[in-house]
């Protein structure tokens, strides 16, 4: 007779003049869920212009909720709008929502030549989003944002059975 458990000893005792134990059906507690994985800081732009790239590139971007877009960009004539659509409409004529300012040319945050301005938003809901320039939209700064849910940690894995 093994004993499978033996950190268990009264689970799995042998059997002591003719007595035959309880069957023993332990299983250890679950492990702690992990967690999710961090959020993540995504740049706006591949070049060393970042958010001033003209036309801005890549076009799309997909990420997750708890992620955070973080556009970097000069002093001069760049700024971050939240758009209700991928159009350059800042008159936002039929739109439920207009264009709200997120960020302007003089938000600061930013360190080194040309990127005195750094602009965070955290991406808090499952959706498709808009962000251009005012100034540079219709010459193609402006993206699009996929946002998804944050996929669930796996399931612990249990140990095999006895």
């Amino acid at each position: 007779f093994a004993c499978p458990l033996p950190a268990l000893p009264d689970c799995c005792l042998e059997p002591v003049g003719g007595f035959d134990p309880p069957e023993c059906n332990y299983l250890p507690p679950p492990s702690p869920p992990l967690p999710p994985p961090p959020s993540r800081e995504i740049v706006i732009g591949t070049t060393a212009k970042h958010w001033a790239q003209i036309p801005s590139m890549p076009r799309s971007y997909s990420v997750e909720v708890g992620d955070t877009l973080v556009f970097i960009y000069p002093l001069w004539d760049v700024d971050v709008w939240s758009m209700p659509s991928s159009a350059c409409d800042f008159a936002a004529a039929g739109f439920e929502y207009g264009p709200i300012l997120l960020a302007d040319s003089s938000h600061g945050g930013g360190t080194g030549a040309g990127k005195s301005n750094r602009f965070e938003y955290p991406m808090a809901d499952v959706g498709t989003f808009y962000f251009a320039s005012r100034t540079f939209c219709s010459e193609g700064q402006r993206i699009t944002v996929f946002v998804s849910h944050r996929p669930p940690p796996p399931p612990p894995t249990l140990p095999p059975p006895p």
